[in-house]
């Protein structure tokens, strides 16, 4: 079972350890009995991803229901893990690389289009003037882009959200591992949509671009996948150029 829109995924678990090994001087396991709370959250994410398994049998197989419960399970079940093996003083120590595998939990649909839909418009109103300033006639209906040669629909695909989604992750890491301050952090937080949103722009741009060129067949299928790597490393380009940029001025500022 996979979701497209967060197959970086298998990442975050990756990061988290890396993140755990990072602190590891700092970090001394002392079982302890009396995290109540830790036996809690280790009993509850078992009862998560359990319930997912039978909701996933008996009602909706296959569904991304079923697999946000059981990542949600298995979040909680790792942070009971840590809270009952080092204790509370030491499990603030790695609340990031729990937190952060909640990066990896697919969210539902019901919840995920809210999302998707206003990024889809987004992409289609922005390309369609962008394509209107260079002089190419075309129309917007919706998501629908028309040009004279045929119709470019705005996929969900190309609505930014996997683009969204691991910039997010990138983010944090580097605000984690380099540990900014709060005002450069905040800063490269509100980069996020603006630089997913342009990368996905300039990739609906490029396939109207090819539409009204009569080359339609570079708008689907291989050559369009290519485009959209091209126009998010554009995007990630920019975060970690604007992340390079915060963390030099901030040292700049400390240096005496």
């Amino acid at each position: 079972r996979t979701d497209g829109n967060f197959s970086h995924g298998f990442l975050v678990p990756l990061i988290s350890v890396y993140a755990v090994w990072h602190r590891r001087e700092d970090l001394h396991p002392s079982f302890s009995a009396n995290g109540l709370l830790g036996f809690l959250a280790i009993f509850g994410g078992m009862g998560i991803i359990l319930f997912s398994r039978w909701y996933e049998l008996s009602l909706l197989p296959r569904g991304v229901i079923a697999m946000f419960m059981s990542a949600l399970g298995v979040v909680l079940l790792t942070a009971g893990v840590a809270w009952v093996s080092l204790g509370w003083p030491q499990v603030k120590r790695v609340l990031f690389p729990v937190g952060f595998l909640l990066l990896a939990v697919p969210i539902p649909s019901f919840l995920l289009n809210r999302i998707t839909l206003p990024l889809q418009s987004l992409a289609a109103a922005l390309s369609c003037t962008a394509l209107r300033i260079v002089g190419i006639a075309v129309e917007r209906q919706g998501n629908v882009l028309q040009f004279e040669a045929g119709t470019l629909g705005v996929a969900e695909a190309c609505s930014g959200i996997r683009s969204l989604a691991v910039l997010t992750a990138v983010v944090l890491a580097m605000i984690h591992f380099q540990r900014l301050r709060k005002l450069t952090a905040l800063g490269l937080i509100l980069a996020i949509a603006p630089a997913a949103v342009l990368g996905n722009m300039i990739r609906v741009f490029s396939s109207g671009v090819f539409y009204a060129w009569g080359w339609e067949h570079l708008a689907h299928g291989g050559p369009h996948e290519l485009l959209g790597l091209v126009t998010f490393g554009i995007a990630m380009g920019l975060i970690l150029g604007l992340g390079y940029l915060l963390a030099r001025r901030e040292a700049l500022e400390m240096s005496p």
